[in-house]
């Protein structure tokens, strides 16, 4: 894990493109831009590192610091890069600099608009996506020979927070000491980015917020989400309040769910559950249990929807071993790469489809994605519906970020047992309603009164 190259790094973008799927362009085009993004991510939070004032101890809370920003981009982390060393980036890069760097700014904002539905201001073909893919790889193959060369690191090598072998401390020109430094440090690029886009100056644009959407801030720590010290605090007695008030009572609900939860654990893994028909059929019938193609959301026919797993079985291979508690989850990274396949789990008709995917996805991945709804996901995080409607990005990676760093407080694990407490994500959500139902009929006893 720890010797990662870009030929590494971008088989699965090679796979994917080898591949007969339809959908084969615009999903190593995804893949491939995230690679890039994270490989910068990476060297930017390698360079932080070099301070003198982080070790081992600091890696949690740098992680968490980083995390709470999440609208800093691509083109931050390559500005960032000018800030803190002292031989500027487009140097180091050399003279594809200019090119590359307007390709992936370009293929950002392409990107942007295709994962929230927009059509592209342009017709891309397949052929045309595939040529991005080339260039992306490209710019990563330069950036990661160059880097390795100029600091001893190169963006795709597993751990970025470690020492560099090479003496860079000098060239270091934004050393940073604190974590409140580093806190400060990344709003700041958040407010550079802010007003270049004010400006014109940004061709990537991050995702346009709804009108009559409210202005969030980024989650810093649990504290800051209204419920979130409340929900750990408390875990073990929202999991016993679920248990006695639990919502989920209709014929099928449970019974459904567990068929499908130990079809997945007999099964072994989640690709093989992608093209076993007997997991999907019920997986399927589970979904229309729990109110998915009844009411709101709109589940296509079941052929229609098993391809879709069947199409998606490299990119589910990828999650296949990851916890969501393992405390050396990187959890930037894997947000990214799950919100890149969730994208494309195209199981439902409606618009925003973060509902009845991550429902489904639960089920292939259980060990690592928690279920998310209207009635008590989006109250636990204070979701407005138009946030929730047409943020859903925003929101997945908020509600990943805190759940992964729940699970790692209350080990959701000792909790796994019969019922509805079918794995460690599924306990973590079941606090969260047991959380919310509690409120509410606290809210319905007051009315009383």
């Amino acid at each position: 894990m720890g010797t990662m190259n870009v030929d590494d790094e971008f088989a699965t973008v090679d796979l994917i493109l080898a591949s007969k799927a339809e959908t084969r362009a615009v999903d190593a085009f995804a893949l491939a831009l995230i690679k890039a993004e994270r490989q910068m991510r990476k060297l930017f939070t390698y360079l932080v590192f070099q301070s003198d004032a982080f070790d081992a101890t600091h890696i949690g809370g740098l992680r968490n610091v980083l995390a709470s920003h999440s609208r800093v981009y691509f083109v931050d982390f390559v500005s960032a890069w000018d800030k803190l060393y002292a031989r500027p980036f487009r140097e180091i890069v050399g003279p594809d600099y200019d090119h590359l760097h307007a390709v992936l700014t370009k293929a950002t904002g392409y990107r942007n608009k295709i994962f929230h539905g927009q059509l592209t201001t342009e017709h891309l073909s397949r052929e045309d996506l595939m040529t991005y893919v080339a260039e992306i790889t490209k710019w990563c193959r330069i950036v990661a020979e160059s880097t390795r060369t100029e600091i001893g690191y190169d963006g795709f090598t597993r751990n970025s927070f470690r020492k560099s072998e090479s003496v860079i401390k000098g060239r270091l020109i934004g050393k940073i000491s604190t974590l409140d430094e580093y806190d400060q440090f990344l709003a700041q690029m958040e407010e550079e980015r802010l007003q270049r886009h004010k400006s014109g100056q940004e061709l990537a644009k991050p995702p346009v917020r709804s009108p009559g959407a409210p202005r969030r801030n980024p989650v810093r720590d649990l504290d800051q989400i209204g419920l979130g010290k409340a929900l750990v605090n408390n875990f073990p007695e929202w999991l016993a309040y679920f248990e006695h008030r639990g919502p989920f009572t209709r014929t099928g609900q449970l019974e459904h769910h567990i068929k499908t939860i130990q079809r997945r654990y007999e099964l072994g893994s989640a690709v093989k559950a992608c093209s076993d028909e007997l997991f999907l059929k019920s997986l399927y019938e589970t979904l229309r249990a729990w109110g998915i193609g009844v009411r709101r959301s709109r589940l296509k026919p079941f052929d229609e929807f098993a391809a879709v797993f069947a199409g998606q079985q490299q990119r589910i291979s990828y999650f296949e071993t990851i916890l969501l508690d393992d405390p050396q989850l990187d959890i930037l990274e894997t947000s990214d790469a799950l919100w890149a396949l969730l994208s494309q789990l195209s199981i439902a008709e409606n618009d925003a489809t973060l509902v009845p995917v991550t429902k489904a996805l639960h089920h292939a991945l259980p060990e690592l994605v928690v279920p998310i709804d209207r009635a008590y996901t989006q109250l636990f995080f204070g979701w407005q519906n138009p946030q929730f409607q047409y943020s859903q990005r925003q929101c997945f990676a908020e509600a990943f970020n805190v759940f992964a760093q729940v699970a790692r407080v209350v080990k959701p694990s000792q909790y796994v047992g019969k019922g509805w407490n079918s794995s460690r994500t599924k306990v973590i959500d079941n606090a969260v309603v047991g959380l919310i139902r509690s409120l509410k009929d606290k809210v319905k006893s007051l009315d009383r009164i």
